[in-house]
């Protein structure tokens, strides 16, 4: 897995799957630590842009530690 992003798996004309690589302008290499907990905690990207439940898994991401969703920067990163 490269976490690049791009056309989810399945059916033409599903969901486009967001870049989680350190890239500066196509992932999220532009985001701090605490942009990055945050965005999986609230839900909203750092711009402000919902992010798709339907993609992400935020039913998980929301009940986990602070120090768990770090990890995950931290391994993306």
């Amino acid at each position: 897995m490269d976490f690049t992003g791009g056309p989810m798996p399945g059916p033409p004309g599903g969901p486009i799957v967001a870049n989680l690589t350190p890239d500066q302008e196509e992932g999220i290499g532009a985001w701090s630590e605490d942009e990055f907990v945050t965005a999986l905690s609230s839900g909203v990207r750092p711009d402000t842009v919902p992010i798709n439940p339907d993609i992400m898994p935020l039913k998980l991401t929301k009940v986990m530690s602070d120090t768990e969703r770090r990890a995950i920067y931290r391994y993306l990163r």
